[in-house]
């Protein structure tokens, strides 16, 4: 699936909604709900573009957690890849992705899943197409 315009390509789930067809969205961001999905409850998939903090890895993403959680508790992350990172936190599972050379860190959550193959491989689909995208 494209998003951001068609600057970037990611594999999600089938049956994913676009929320931005019935609500407002951030620039800087692209929403989908599962509906009812097998965690019998809603899901929903944010992708967020976002500014590169400074520091090692574990200060990074703890910078990120703490623009969605209230209070950050110790976690432990994953490395996928290169520039490439998985948290389970809470009842989510948050993949960051580091361009350097963009200043940009893309994040993508899932709440409700503990899916972790599945959150993987939807994390290391994404591709950027059109590097314009980051000025």
């Amino acid at each position: 699936m494209k998003i951001f315009g068609g600057a970037i390509e990611i594999d999600l789930p089938t049956g994913v909604i676009d929320v931005s067809q019935f609500r407002q969205v951030p620039d800087n961001q692209e929403v989908f709900l599962i509906e009812k999905s097998t965690a019998n409850e809603d899901q929903n998939i944010i992708i967020e573009l976002l500014e590169q903090p400074e520091g090692e890895i574990n200060e990074v993403l703890n910078t990120h957690l703490s623009d969605i959680f209230d209070d950050v508790k110790p976690f432990k992350y994953d490395s996928l890849k290169e520039n490439s990172y998985m948290v389970e936190y809470e009842n989510f599972l948050i993949g960051l992705i580091r361009f350097d050379k963009f200043e940009t860190d893309i994040l993508v959550s899932f709440n409700n899943s503990h899916d972790t193959q599945v959150f993987k491989s939807i994390v290391g689909s994404l591709k950027i197409l059109d590097p314009s995208l980051f000025g």
